[in-house]
């Protein structure tokens, strides 16, 4: 199970140096490019989009933490228009930085063990990123996951994120009642309000993007020393950039972090428990490089993610376990340990199996240690 630290903590960072979608060549309205898929993995194959029918065509990534997050609903979806709507999802963007190693063994094994939490067809792209190109950058999107309507007569009628208002969209679109021109319309005003927006923020992206070459080179604790710096120049942005500066320091290993980890429980993260959960881990994380972590202030930080989830949220309560066990605290860590597992049954993960096996082998380890 992969903690949410990296997400949550890089989150502002990557907020701030976010360039807005760009206007492309494919807008809605248009005709639904062919669907060139390399490889089908699950459910039935198509190319063409069949007049008289409806199409959700999303975009995702195994390592998509949000594209995980969204797959339930797109079965909930695809359940309820069974018949109505034919709903793919297309494997995007599974490399970076130019690497073009065979994916598809990686993506297939993901489906399997999805099952029938993931029920609907499932394909891939090509190494050259052939599906990205002609549908996510063409339509300007540069984030996953995004989903597209197309409908009865293969055009282009919405483009969103599949868990915004897309059950309401394809509702209009089965009905023949969707308004192409007020939606180019709403999505053209959009556009240019973040145009506006990232024009005002394009001297803090200029400053952030110091700060992330920074740490690029590893220079961490410069790194943070210059967030401080933009924080005084932008304090509108303070709360924000404090996130930042808890993870560039944890990362350079300076018992500064803990006092920053203090000061986003007590205030920004108090009412959080991602949020908690992410620094708690931060501090405890047993393959982590930290060891300035104030266990204490560690196992403060988890139990107020607890109380804030009601106790809901296997990986939170193992966060806590885990605190304990680092503090040498086995009895408490095995106890704890054994309220995560239990607490898998009620939860919303989607692949429970594989988590209760992971927590499972984590209490086998304290029960070990403990002797």
């Amino acid at each position: 199970m992969k903690k949410p630290f990296s997400m949550l903590a890089l989150a502002s960072l990557a907020l701030l140096l976010a360039h807005p979608a760009q206007a492309g060549k494919l807008n809605v309205g248009d005709p639904a490019p062919a669907l060139k898929v390399a490889n089908w993995v699950k459910g039935k194959s198509f190319s063409k989009f069949a007049k008289g029918k409806v199409y959700v065509v999303e975009f995702w990534a195994t390592w998509c933490g949000p594209c995980k997050v969204s797959i339930p609903h797109l079965t909930e979806l695809a359940k309820k228009y069974a018949g109505k709507v034919t709903f793919t999802g297309v494997d995007v963007w599974e490399n970076s930085g130019g690497d073009k190693s065979p994916f598809l063994d990686k993506v297939s094994k993901f489906v399997d063990k999805m099952g029938d939490k993931m029920a609907y067809n499932v394909a891939t792209d090509d190494l050259d990123g052939t599906v990205a190109t002609d549908w996510m950058k063409a339509a300007g999107q540069n984030g996953i996951p995004t989903a597209f309507v197309i409908d009865q007569n293969s055009r282009v009628a919405w483009i969103g994120h599949p868990m915004s208002d897309m059950d309401s969209v394809l509702e209009k679109v089965i009905a023949k009642k969707w308004d192409f021109t007020a939606y180019r319309k709403q999505m053209a005003e959009q556009q240019a309000k973040e145009e506006e927006q990232a024009k005002k923020m394009r001297p803090l992206q200029e400053a952030m993007g110091k700060v992330s070459a920074l740490a690029k080179e590893k220079k961490f604790i410069e790194a943070a020393d210059m967030v401080d710096t933009v924080a005084a120049k932008f304090p509108d942005f303070a709360d924000r950039l404090l996130a930042t500066k808890f993870q560039l320091l944890v990362s350079g290993d300076s018992e500064k972090a803990n006092d920053v980890a203090k000061q986003l429980a007590d205030k920004q993260y108090k009412d959080l428990p991602q949020g908690l959960n992410m620094l708690a881990w931060a501090m405890v994380d047993p393959k982590g490089k930290y060891t300035h972590g104030d266990i204490d202030l560690a196992i403060d930080i988890a139990s107020r993610a607890v109380e804030v989830s009601k106790g809901k949220d296997p990986a939170i309560i193992d966060t806590l376990a885990a605190a304990y066990a680092k503090k040498g605290d086995f009895d408490k860590a095995i106890e704890t340990e054994q309220k995560a597992i239990a607490a898998i049954a009620g939860s919303e993960y989607p692949d429970k199996d594989g988590l209760k096996k992971e927590l499972n082998e984590r209490l086998a380890e304290y029960h070990t240690k403990k002797k």
